[in-house]
């Protein structure tokens, strides 16, 4: 058995083959490592599949110096809270990190949650939860104030077909599809 690597500045590739008697491969096995980051990343964005993690974690830094808001996209439990954590990170924003959940805002609350502070990073999950009313403000937020604040939001479900049923402002998920980031399951 031989074992060799090479290495990028994003992640190792790790290959152990097997050989016969007349040096041919009859096992090959090929991982991709990501390179643990020195902001930290390797403890905030990590799971299962490593090539998955490593294409997520490349993203990242784009996503950081994004000026529009930017969506995740996973299941429950693949980490969109973590993710915005990292980009908020990344972006080297003098604010806090400010989290709440869509399940839990009317549109007046949102509005708060939109105007409060300066600077910083907002992150709301469950975007699909939100009602019309909420929707509207967070279009008005968009449209007037993007820019003051970095705006995350994570949800689990399909907007596009929420937007199809007449559940979501379909203007409001295509000014949200520009930053889009899905995570591996």
């Amino acid at each position: 058995s031989r074992r060799s690597s090479a290495r990028s500045s994003r992640a190792t590739c790790v290959a152990t083959a097997d050989f016969d008697g007349d040096g041919k491969v009859v096992a090959c096995l090929a991982t991709l490592e990501p390179l643990e980051a020195k902001d930290g990343l390797g403890q905030t964005v990590t799971g299962k599949a490593p090539i998955a993690v490593a294409a997520v974690r490349a993203h990242l830094p784009r996503l950081a110096r994004a000026r529009s808001a930017v969506l995740l996209f996973g299941e429950a439990g693949t980490g969109k809270a973590s993710v915005a954590r990292a980009i908020h990170g990344l972006s080297r924003s003098h604010g806090p990190f400010e989290e709440r959940s869509g399940c839990e805002l009317t549109a007046e609350g949102l509005r708060g949650f939109l105007a409060s502070g300066s600077g910083g990073t907002l992150y709301l999950g469950d975007l699909h939860a939100l009602d019309r009313e909420a929707q509207d403000a967070l279009w008005e937020w968009l449209t007037r104030h993007a820019g003051r604040r970095r705006l995350i939001l994570g949800t689990d479900r399909d907007l596009a077909e929420r937007a199809a049923a007449g559940l979501l402002r379909a203007d409001l998920l295509a000014r949200l599809a520009l930053n889009t980031l899905r995570l591996p399951p």
